[in-house]
């Protein structure tokens, strides 16, 4: 069975994920909840750090626009933000398991506070403080904000369109801001009943705990905080569910 698919994503990321989707046997529709702005920052002196850390494919993209450097050792929060960055050419690339507390853990694992401090390529709104966290363990970490995420202020045609005209059958949600934003944006519209008939399928429990707000025929956590373990849950999902 095709399961129709509302991506809430950046448009990047969705693109990135639809062409998942489509090889899975669903249907992606795109309607990002925030857009990703450079804040164009560049870094003139990036060979004094030990290594950098990135919790997003956007912090991957902004940091290979603040500098060419691309020998620096790289700790991605997960595998898709570290094959990202092997594809900008980044190397070496050590992914976490996909959580900043993982990528902490990570860090403390294979560095050294004495080696250097390590810079922190991020947005402006984060989940997991990475200069408190690894501050707490010795490391000096420099945070530069290299884009920011700035949410809509009204759903798109295909998002619309995915509410009413052919209603999707599920919405992924990775991250709570972007759970919020389209949380707002469908009671502001007036089509909260519209989700009645879809499930939300959420990353984490705080995302969960954000979009309930919504009646929901069903809502669903990733068993881990994985975009694989996401997919994973909406591929049992739909087969559980044929009709």
């Amino acid at each position: 069975m095709t399961c129709r698919v509302l991506v809430t994503r950046p448009q990047a990321e969705a693109e990135a994920l639809a062409i998942d989707l489509t090889r899975r046997g669903h249907e992606a529709v795109i309607a990002p909840m925030l857009v990703i702005r450079s804040t164009g920052i560049q870094l003139q002196d990036a060979e004094r750090y030990q290594a950098a850390a990135v919790t997003s494919r956007n912090g991957v993209d902004g940091l290979a626009s603040a500098t060419d450097r691309r020998a620096v050792p790289v700790f991605a929060v997960g595998e898709a933000t570290a094959e990202q960055a092997l594809a900008v050419g980044f190397s070496p690339v050590t992914a976490a398991r996909g959580t900043g507390g993982a990528l902490v853990d990570l860090i403390q694992a294979r560095l050294k506070p004495e080696n250097g401090p390590i810079l922190w390529a991020s947005g402006d709104e984060v989940r997991v403080d990475l200069t408190t966290e690894l501050g707490k363990r010795g490391f000096a970490v420099e945070r530069a904000v290299v884009y920011r995420a700035e949410a809509v202020d009204r759903l798109s045609d295909a998002g619309l369109r995915a509410l009413t005209d052919r209603p999707a059958d599920a919405v992924l949600f990775f991250s709570p801001r972007t759970a919020e934003r389209f949380v707002r944006l469908v009671l502001d519209a007036g089509l909260d009943r519209r989700v009645t008939t879809m499930a939300a399928h959420c990353l984490s429990p705080p995302i969960a705990d954000t979009v309930k707000t919504l009646p929901w025929a069903t809502i669903r956590t990733a068993a881990r905080p994985t975009r694989d373990d996401l997919l994973a849950m909406l591929d049992d999902t739909i087969s559980s569910n044929p009709d």
